[in-house]
């Protein structure tokens, strides 16, 4: 399917719990992920369970104590010895790779993996298998019902159902939607400062691109990728983040009478000019960095008394050079 660009989702880290696969406690001692609890009403993580050995019982660590979970492998601070000791029987859903997910009462699978956001512990993304169809991830906003009984996915409303997309790995997905972008040759050069994040077949575009075209024209191509279900681009184009550090340069008391010149590219920002003070030099890096998502700034600012005006720059072709956020 072709995804709609859209804004719908806060891009937040996940940790991702898929049943059977590795777990280690802090002295690396390997165990089997059996089941997930979560709040009965929140649907939030509350505890991880685990089985050392081919026998025996499923044991229980709080979620606080799980430093890193991905779809492979999932890392406990805690020893085996410890979490036993502990004993912890904790209340709510256990949910686990024996959970039917179903739609107005018709089975459509069971469940396959499940993802929290990592700070707020809130539930994100299901993964349910399907059998002979394959595996789908479905947001979690599309859940009705979580009980012992399983998961009950919102029935269809005004011929409107829930989004089931094709699963396929972070890493694949991300991988994907970067050749793409890539197979259009212009584009390459911006790549360097652009982030894709890719998660539950949701990608994420951020950073900075040198225009609102190449903007544009990597949510075109990214959107055709398959195992989409959402795209966010929140690039930046280098001409909105001159204007955006030019805005604050002039509502700023302290270079709000200063000629200063911006000049960015892919988020690496350089400040070019004369200001009157030392303090103005200062003050004008701070406030470049302050800017969302500004990684490098570069203050070539030198401070003059006489600095009325803001020197016209060379460009190599020798013409006057159009100054970015100057003015």
């Amino acid at each position: 399917m072709n995804a709609m660009e859209t804004s719908a989702t806060t891009f937040a880290p996940v940790i991702k719990f898929r049943f059977g696969a590795d777990v280690r406690d802090a002295e690396s001692a390997g165990a089997r992920l059996t089941d997930v609890v979560v709040a009965a009403e929140s649907h939030a993580i509350l505890a991880v369970g685990m089985r050392f050995g081919l026998f025996g019982h499923s044991v229980y660590a709080p979620v606080e104590h799980v430093v890193a979970a991905t779809q492979d492998n999932v890392a406990i601070n805690r020893t085996r010895a410890e979490i036993e000791k502990d004993g912890l029987q904790p209340e709510g859903v256990k949910l686990s790779e024996r959970v039917s997910v179903t739609q107005a009462g018709k089975r459509l699978g069971k469940l396959a993996q499940v993802s929290f956001n990592a700070d707020t512990h809130a539930l994100r993304h299901v993964v349910i298998d399907r059998g002979l169809s394959g595996e789908v991830v479905v947001s979690a906003t599309s859940i009705e019902q979580i009980s012992a009984g399983g998961i009950a996915l919102v029935a269809p409303h005004n011929g409107i159902g829930v989004t089931m997309t094709p699963y396929r790995s972070d890493a694949e997905l991300r991988e994907d939607a970067i050749r793409a972008i890539e197979s259009y040759n212009r584009l390459r050069v911006d790549m360097e400062g652009v982030n894709v994040t890719a998660t539950d077949g949701v990608i994420w575009l951020r950073g900075f691109v040198s225009s609102e075209m190449n903007r544009r024209l990597m949510t075109d191509l990214v959107s055709a990728t398959h195992g989409l279900g959402e795209l966010h681009n929140e690039l930046m184009t280098d001409p909105d983040l001159a204007a955006e550090i030019s805005r604050a340069l002039s509502r700023d008391p302290r270079t709000t009478e200063e000629h200063i010149g911006v000049y960015p590219t892919l988020g690496r920002v350089k400040l070019r000019g004369a200001v009157k003070t030392a303090a103005a030099r200062e003050a004008a890096e701070q406030l470049a960095k302050a800017a969302p998502g500004v990684g490098e700034v570069v203050n070539e600012l030198h401070v003059s008394a006489d600095a009325n005006v803001l020197p016209v720059m060379a460009s190599v072709t020798n013409t006057e050079d159009v100054v970015p956020g100057g003015r």
